[in-house]
């Protein structure tokens, strides 16, 4: 299964189609999600997740705005962690500090998503 996924990724079918003709079950695309956890503690997780997602490439992390900038599939985006009082929020914001939805930022947070649970 691994290689189909692999040859899924290399044919430059988005990392859902891949994992669907790899015989895994569908992920959903999401354009947030929120995690059970401090804002501290949830964006490093956040970044650790998206080093071990396929496709993705990790740029600049900010401690301080709590966000990673990232590419997946040729889109460049802040994946920003958000506090809510004792959870956090994760979105995808573009280059105008707006929040994406769709397209290649909901399908990888929805990758995120299901890796983090």
């Amino acid at each position: 299964a691994d290689a189909e996924f692999r040859a899924a990724q290399a044919a430059g079918r988005p990392a859902t189609m891949a994992a669907q003709a790899a015989g895994a079950a569908p992920v959903a695309a999401v354009d947030s999600f929120i995690l059970a956890d401090g804002i501290e503690n949830a964006w490093r997780r956040v970044g650790i997740a998206l080093g071990k997602i396929d496709g993705v490439s990790v740029g600049e992390s900010s401690q301080l705005l709590h966000g990673h900038e990232v590419s997946f599939e040729g889109t460049t985006m802040l994946v920003r962690v958000e506090d809510l009082g004792g959870q956090s929020r994760v979105v995808a914001l573009g280059a105008d500090g707006q929040p994406l939805s769709g397209g290649a930022a909901a399908r990888l947070l929805g990758l995120l998503k299901a890796r983090l649970g």
